[in-house]
């Protein structure tokens, strides 16, 4: 049975181990910081995407795919070694990077923009233009085995008056269920489930998963110090609370105690 998720619940991810990022002991680290009660904050920060432009994002989703198994350094590493306590993410991109292979993702991705080469009114050069090449190679044969199987289901599911063969009266938008039907079963036999087929490629209309610009993108909360701040802090002793016009301090004291715990 297909799982339900609400594209509104979060989920965020502390980073208790981010002392071992400068070699502290866990007690030394909170000395170094105690003058902080504040944390930059990027509520729009890209942490995945279904449609790839460039080996960066490839490596941003695996990035983000290491984080939910409580690495955060890769994403420290692409972003200019910014050291991130904390990553607020949708509940479902959790739980869907969290159950699958890391190989997996790039076939997923191609999956999704097959969803979406098939439609008739979609720019298909626009989508050869912005994608990687080797993820819009992949996509080409999964749109392919969705319109084979597409051409199947009409010959099986027809007869020639237009009619379903259960007797059922035809109508206009049968074509476009036939096609998800298509690509449903299409998706079943590459990963072996229907799960998250609802999620992110049959989502309800006004239940968009994507929370980014386009539709593939997906954003989150990153609580973080850059490397100025980590330098003068933690290295150079300098005392500062952190106060600025992007910082949050509530997610500073929820750190505070997943840290001490």
């Amino acid at each position: 049975m297909e799982t339900i998720f609400n594209p509104l619940v979060t989920k965020t991810i502390f980073n208790v181990s981010i002392h071992e990022d400068g070699l502290f002991d866990k007690q030394l680290f909170l000395e170094k910081t105690e003058c902080v009660s504040a944390l930059r904050e990027n509520q729009s920060a890209k942490l995945f995407t279904f449609s790839p432009a460039s080996e960066y994002e490839l490596s941003l989703n695996y990035a983000t795919w290491r984080l939910v198994r409580g690495s955060f350094g890769k994403l420290g590493k692409l972003r200019d070694d910014t050291k991130y306590f904390a990553v607020t993410l949708p509940e479902w991109l959790f739980v869907f990077l969290s159950e699958i292979k890391k190989y997996e993702m790039e076939r997923y991705a191609a999956f999704f923009l097959a969803s979406i080469y098939i439609d008739v009114d979609v720019d298909r050069n626009y989508i050869k233009r912005d994608v990687l090449p080797k993820v819009h190679q992949r996509m080409l044969f999964y749109a392919h085995k969705i319109l084979l199987r597409y051409q199947e289901i009409v010959v099986r599911d027809y007869d020639m008056q237009g009619q379903y063969n259960e007797g059922k009266k035809y109508k206009r938008r049968a074509p476009f269920k036939l096609m998800n039907k298509a690509v449903k079963e299409i998706y079943i036999e590459t990963f072996g489930t229907d799960k998250y087929f609802d999620v992110f490629i049959n989502y309800p209309a006004g239940n968009s998963p994507f929370n980014g610009p386009s539709d593939g993108d997906i954003y989150g909360t990153t609580s973080y110090l850059n490397k100025e701040d980590w330098d003068a802090i933690l290295l150079e002793n300098i005392k500062d609370d952190m106060h600025r016009a992007e910082s949050n301090c509530t997610v500073w004291e929820k750190w505070k105690l997943e840290f001490s715990k």
